[in-house]
């Protein structure tokens, strides 16, 4: 964690490395600004409805204790003080454990008001190079994506993201679903 900057992306928007300090805070604007949104109940559920209240504090405490672990990072993407969205990495070491899958991975959401101007296609670029260039990680980086999200699938593929075909992933029970996964080469 100590090797990870904060880094300013215009005179408004900066990333931060997650921790303690704002939990409470980002945790309580995040379920408020996604649970109700229609593109998160779609792809990524767990962050919507009234369940959002104690996910999204339990998936940011998660994300504080496995970056401290060295599994995992997160930075907190900010509009001067506030959080409008965030994005993670976590290790093949973390991913095996967690859904059997042994290679990095990489999640984002911005909350919906601030969608659609460039943010995430401005923020992956420095986290790859963070990646890259101070942490040393040479694997590809992979996402997960529920088909339909178009979205989300145009800004991995601006980022050089390709379909994996043959990271066959199994079927989300709650939605049916089975993700699409891409990979970047770093």
């Amino acid at each position: 964690p100590m090797a990870l900057p904060k880094v300013k992306m215009t005179e408004q928007f900066s990333m931060h490395p997650i921790t303690e300090n704002n939990l409470e805070n980002d945790a309580h604007t995040l379920s408020v600004m996604l649970m109700f949104d229609n593109d998160t109940r779609k792809y990524m559920h767990d962050f919507a409805g009234p369940e959002a209240r104690e996910k999204i504090p339990m998936y940011l405490v998660n994300s504080v204790m496995t970056q401290s672990m060295g599994i995992a990072f997160c930075y907190i993407i900010r509009m001067n003080a506030g959080i409008c969205g965030l994005i993670k990495v976590t290790s093949p070491t973390h991913n095996k454990v967690t859904n059997n899958f042994n290679h990095w991975l990489i999640d984002y959401i911005l909350i919906p008001p601030l969608r659609g101007h460039k943010i995430m296609k401005s923020a992956l670029p420095i986290v790859f190079d963070i990646m890259k260039n101070r942490l040393g990680i040479n694997d590809p980086v992979y996402a997960m994506v529920i088909p339909g999200n178009d979205v989300s699938i145009h800004l991995l593929e601006l980022n050089g993201f390709k379909l994996d075909e043959s990271s066959g992933m199994s079927v989300d029970p709650t939605t049916g679903d089975r993700a699409l996964v891409y990979k970047k080469l770093l």
